[in-house]
């Protein structure tokens, strides 16, 4: 058994916004010394509270991290997947291959509107981030024709992750993303909060999808 922990960084706009990175540096420090294997944060924006973005917070966090496993979770919807793709690589690259990769839709329709983006297009905009992000790792000469994003000429993503494959797990609670990270990904990240019985049943319908 592996054991992990997801790390919060909201935090009352009364706060010091200095202290959420303290206290990350804090805790993930522990976390190493405790024999943790993993580390996850999660993607919010525009959020009434402190809430750091997770990619320069886990950048910064993998130099203290030891050996654990650096799972970002992006909301992949409001993400261009060149940009992103090329981030990822790079923090594979800074880690030393220890990247997995948490995706999911969102939900909040004021950051959707904010992004110049909708609800309705949420699941095709993930759909083709997914598919370019994993095409550029995996492929020297990547050309895409999609509803959101299309090349004709061949682009490539210098330098590749470390990691081969670099992993993507899909999260969500919901039939339909269960379904996704069974087609798509390479796992489930479960929804937290639920309760036992629920996981059960989601594990469950998970394997059922994969069959």
């Amino acid at each position: 058994m592996k054991i992990g922990m997801s790390l919060t960084s909201s935090y009352p706009t009364s706060l010091d916004s200095r202290v959420i990175m303290e206290n990350l540096v804090e805790e993930v420090k522990l976390m190493a010394q405790l024999g943790f294997d993993s580390l996850s944060l999660g993607d919010h924006h525009l959020t009434p509270n402190h809430y750091v973005q997770v990619l320069p917070a886990i950048s910064s966090l993998s130099s203290i991290s030891g050996n654990m496993q650096l799972l970002p979770l992006f909301l992949l919807p409001f993400y261009n997947p060149i940009l992103l793709a090329e981030q990822l690589a790079t923090l594979d690259v800074i880690s030393g291959g220890r990247i997995t990769v948490i995706n999911a839709l969102g939900y909040d329709a004021a950051a959707f509107t904010a992004f110049q983006t909708t609800q309705r297009a949420r699941v095709s905009r993930f759909i083709e981030t997914f598919e370019i992000m994993r095409l550029l790792w995996e492929r020297d000469a990547v050309t895409y024709k999609g509803r959101h994003y299309s090349f004709d000429a061949p682009i490539s993503l210098n330098p590749k992750p470390v990691s081969r494959p670099l992993l993507m797990w899909i999260a969500g609670g919901a039939e339909p993303a269960i379904q996704r990270a069974a087609r798509l990904g390479d796992g489930w990240a479960i929804v937290p909060g639920w309760t036992p019985d629920l996981v059960k049943k989601g594990i469950q319908f998970y394997r059922d999808s994969l069959a």
